[in-house]
């Protein structure tokens, strides 16, 4: 069970703001800026926007996903509905299309702004999902004036939304990861990389550190929750690739959530731990992990499955 005292983020529309008592970890992350609420998002649109979009058509607490085209996009969203569809271009015009984003963060941070506007807390309407186009999606912890850098780490705790990237992981005959294929090249790939690398700080045994990750999952103990997250198609670079380099940081780590799939992804070395749970029920599979890594490649702390 982790020792780092419980707390959360209270939420707004245009900001997030720490509560609660901070262990170790949330400390570090705390000093890191949080993007899942940010109002300094980047919007665009490919050239070429397809005329199709789908949004959720809400009815009362229920809703169901439909396909419209966009120019009706305006009239649905009057009556309440959203998109549940959004994507991240790595090469973009900028433009005020909010279904169109550069930055996997941004796109993020707008799913948020769709459930906290309709109190979507703990459960949703409709799932949302984020397409992740092929890229190199490079990213930093520290603080920094480069508007292209995703802002680390990256952060989901609202519920239903999947994080979709563009690898397509070959699957052997045994239904087991086999991370490359000619049809997976590196014009095809989504990858996430930290720079500089990520670190992890041990502050006494296995549980008591702090750990820098690429993407949290989080479910806040009276609050938001990342529940029914997917997190698949990705490529995780930990930035740690020096042959000398201290291994740290998590690709995926996750508190408190339940109903989350880590699959299918292409995890390689540096991570200190690359995927981590606590308190959570998850799924994962489907992944593949290479190099070295620290403690554990899949580390569970519970109570959670």
């Amino acid at each position: 069970m982790s020792k780092y005292p419980a707390a959360g983020l209270r939420r707004s529309p245009t900001k997030c703001t720490l509560r609660g008592t901070m262990g170790p970890l949330v400390a570090a992350l705390a000093a890191t800026t949080l993007i899942s609420c940010s109002t300094e998002i980047a919007r665009v649109t490919e050239p070429s926007a397809v005329d199709r979009l789908s949004v959720c058509h809400v009815s009362g607490a229920a809703g169901v996903p439909i396909t419209i085209r966009a120019s009706e996009l305006a009239a649905h969203r009057a009556h309440g509905d959203y998109v549940t569809t959004i994507a991240v271009h790595k090469e973009s015009t900028t433009t005020s299309d909010s279904t169109s984003f550069a930055r996997i963060g941004d796109a993020i941070a707008r799913a948020c702004a769709i459930r906290l506007v309709r109190s979507e807390l703990t459960t949703a309407a409709c799932r949302i999902t984020i397409a992740v186009e092929s890229g190199v999606y490079e990213g930093s912890v520290a603080p920094s004036t480069d508007p292209s850098l995703e802002r680390l780490p990256l952060v989901i705790d609202v519920p239903d939304i999947t994080l979709r990237g563009s690898f397509v992981m070959p699957i052997d005959a045994k239904a087991r990861a086999l991370g490359t294929s000619p049809s997976t090249g590196s014009d095809l790939q989504a990858v996430l990389v930290a720079s500089p690398g990520l670190i992890s700080v041990r502050t006494g045994n296995v549980l008591e550190k702090f750990a820098e990750p690429l993407i949290i999952l989080n479910g806040h103990p009276a609050g938001s929750r990342g529940d029914g997250a997917t997190i698949e198609g990705f490529v995780f670079r930990s930035g740690n690739v020096a042959p000398d380099a201290i291994v740290g940081g998590n690709a995926v780590w996750g508190m408190r959530v339940q109903r989350v799939t880590v699959r299918r992804n292409r995890i390689e070395a540096g991570f200190a731990e690359p995927i981590e749970f606590r308190a959570s029920s998850a799924r994962v599979e489907q992944n593949l992990l290479t190099g070295r890594s620290g403690s554990c490649a899949f580390c569970m702390f519970g109570p959670g499955t």
